[in-house]
């Protein structure tokens, strides 16, 4: 068996296109601070050198706003359902932004 990895740039690619694919579903919550704020995000990481710091301050301004100001981990369920919701496809995209931030974060250690 052989094991493929991914590059890096492809990595930021899918982290930048799942921000703005989460940025167009918070929109239509209104979330409109925390859609500049991830979308301000994204063209850094987009941007800079993977092991520069606007890189990594960019990664830990996508995480911080689960949590911050903008408490973003509201969208996230714990069980979706089986029915597809607003809510589940909110669910799925943040999940899936913040857990492509995390690993790049857990590689700045």
């Amino acid at each position: 068996m052989s094991i493929i990895k991914r590059q890096p740039k492809q990595s930021v690619k899918d982290l930048v296109d799942s921000i703005y694919k989460f940025a167009v579903l918070l929109e239509g919550q209104k979330e409109h601070e925390a859609v500049d704020a991830l979308k301000s995000a994204a063209k850094k990481i987009d941007s800079e050198d993977i092991q520069s710091s606007g890189f990594q301050s960019a990664i830990k301004e996508v995480i911080d706003s689960y949590e911050g100001e903008h408490e973003l981990s509201a969208y996230l369920l714990k069980n979706p359902g089986e029915d597809w919701t607003e809510a589940t496809q909110l669910s799925q995209a943040g999940s899936r932004v913040l857990n492509l931030a995390n690993r790049f974060f857990k590689t700045f250690k």
